[in-house]
């Protein structure tokens, strides 16, 4: 049953996922016990669909039912515990609930740090989250930071034209433009365009919003027929 709901959540049928979902933890609660690890491990399964469905308030409250028996269990450092912070901390974010999703997301970033090491991927996922919060927070000095950090990583770990690498890219320019550092995000967003148009094609949503990314950058900086050029783009019809 758990098996068939994630590949029902794998297709995007989060309705069947739930529905199948709901009788596995009703299933293994009553066989194992709430405190049980394949208890708590459906109880994360649904909590994910119940957060892809929209339905936040039951995400939360089975998320912090994870992230508490989690921390009984196997103690604050746990990597599954650690897990379960950041989940529970990216339903906040998607809620619109970015104050706390801040203070577990410097949780998970210190943990991830003392354990892997600043340039780990796990930790560079961390320092992304908390980035993210950061510029939602209107922390756009200390966003910067982490983002510079979190591109300088994948840079060195996965290489200059990795998706990871790319997306950090991305996001950095974000947050020169909130900043009005628009010479900066025009660097970064002709190097994503760049990027994207050769690893992607240029018919690919992602070259697109890159394309838009740059044609934003060009407005802000008064090159109006470069923004023209990208807006237009014929091609893409």
């Amino acid at each position: 049953m758990a098996n068939l709901a994630s590949t029902y959540y794998k297709l995007g049928k989060y309705t069947e996922a739930e529905k199948l979902e709901i009788q596995v933890l009703n299933a293994r609660n009553g066989i194992f016990g709430v405190e049980h690890p394949d208890t708590i491990t459906a109880m994360a399964n649904l909590a994910s669909t119940y957060q892809y469905m929209g339905k936040y308030m039951e995400a939360i409250k089975l998320k912090m039912q994870v992230l508490d028996a989690r921390n009984t269990r196997l103690g604050v450092e746990h990597p599954d515990t650690i897990l379960a912070m950041e989940n529970l901390a990216v339903t906040y974010h998607g809620q619109g609930k970015y104050t706390e999703a801040e203070t577990l997301e410097i949780e998970v970033l210190d943990a991830r740090t003392r354990i892997f090491g600043v340039e780990h991927p796990e930790t560079s996922r961390s320092m992304a989250n908390l980035a993210a919060t950061y510029q939602n927070l209107e922390k756009y000095a200390e966003a910067e930071k982490l983002q510079i950090q979190v591109l300088n990583a994948r840079n060195k770990f996965f290489g200059v034209e990795h998706p990871d690498t790319i997306t950090a890219m991305a996001n950095l320019a974000s947050i020169y433009q909130y900043m009005g550092k628009y010479k900066e995000a025009e660097e970064l967003d002709s190097q994503v365009l760049d990027a994207r148009d050769r690893l992607l094609g240029v018919k690919h949503p992602d070259t697109i919003t890159a394309m838009g990314n740059l044609a934003s950058a060009y407005r802000n900086l008064g090159k109006y027929t470069e923004a023209e050029k990208l807006d237009i783009q014929p091609w893409l019809i």
